[in-house]
């Protein structure tokens, strides 16, 4: 090869470097973009939008997702400090947070606040970091900001559901005080719902170890342990008492404690599933019920007695009569 071919080739091969380099940098700015891309699809799809600061507070840069909650464009914020920006629409308090972490060069966050947009209220989000450079100098703020509003209003919406569940649990534990039984309610999963303090205190059942959530198999196991189930052993019984409960049927039944006491229980499905739960002392009840049948049984047998006192007499009588004749 010549020195003219030498330096043709020597040519080509500086051009097919540039070529390459060049490509290399179309596919490096390629995949910058695309990555840009996919950041900003996925800010806004989460509602959010991506910021930095310099070391004065003051915007410096902020992400085009911003625009699906304010109509004024990224630049338009930037120069601007938070104080600027949420001048008489942003909580102070919030404002003083950020700038108190920011003079700290610590990272902030999730802080939430309040800002008012065109007379309607927002609920945000941000968090943010220090961003150092090579020599570990602090060179700006950069974090991310999200449009919670939604999430906002629905743990409101989830806070008054709970306020007004409570509140009709107050009504039904009054309500519930007001019966002469003692009165439980158990949910589809036969978690205890609520239950009336005469329901602890006729059955003597610990109300710190049986809570609201205890189970009823639970309640049954410790009973059944103290020997107040009868009949059989007591898994036995307690699967009776399930499957009893669980087929819907309004049962009725009656027991006696070991301290003497006469319990009628009645239990009665309830809609969508859990039962009403009433335990009821009918000792009074049932010792006059004894002392009547024992009374029964003694004017039967005073009854026969009398009955066999006059077939007595009417044999005397006709042997008497007999006699005389």
């Amino acid at each position: 090869m010549d020195n003219e071919e030498f330096a043709r080739a020597g040519e080509s091969a500086t051009d097919r470097n540039a070529l390459s380099i060049q490509g290399a940098h179309a596919t490096s700015n390629t995949s910058t973009e695309l990555h840009s891309d996919r950041l900003a699809n996925a800010m806004f799809l989460l509602r959010g939008w991506v910021w930095e600061t310099d070391l004065d507070g003051r915007f410096t840069y902020i992400s085009d997702s911003v625009l699906h909650f304010s109509a004024r464009p990224p630049q338009w914020h930037y120069g601007k400090t938070r104080e600027e920006l949420g001048n008489n629409v942003v909580d102070p308090e919030y404002i003083q947070l950020i700038n108190s972490k920011m003079k700290a060069r610590e990272p902030f966050g999730p802080i939430e606040y309040q800002r008012i947009q065109d007379g309607k209220p927002f609920w945000l989000s941000t968090c943010g970091m220090p961003v150092f450079d090579e020599s570990g100098t602090l060179v700006a703020y950069r974090g991310v900001a999200y449009d919670i509003s939604s999430e906002v209003l629905q743990r409101e919406r989830l806070s008054n559901c709970q306020a007004q569940v409570d509140q009709t649990m107050e009504i039904l534990r009054a309500t519930f005080d007001c019966f002469p039984e003692a009165v439980s309610v158990f949910d589809a999963e036969l978690k205890l719902v609520v239950a009336k303090s005469k329901y602890y205190a006729l059955l003597d059942i610990p109300m710190a170890q049986f809570p609201v959530g205890s189970s009823y198999s639970s309640i049954l196991q410790f009973l059944g342990n103290r020997g107040e189930l009868r009949g059989g052993e007591v898994n036995e019984i307690i699967e009776k008492h399930m499957a009893i409960v669980q087929s819907g049927e309004i049962s009725t039944f009656k027991r006696t404690r070991p301290n003497g006491l006469c319990i009628e229980a009645v239990s009665v499905l309830l809609p969508g599933g859990g039962f009403l739960h009433t335990h009821t002392d009918v000792t009074a009840v049932s010792e006059m019920r004894w002392k009547l049948q024992a009374m029964q049984r003694e004017a039967r047998q005073l009854q026969m007695r009398l009955e066999t006192a006059q077939q007595e007499i009417n044999r005397l009588q006709t042997a008497l009569r007999d006699s005389t004749q």
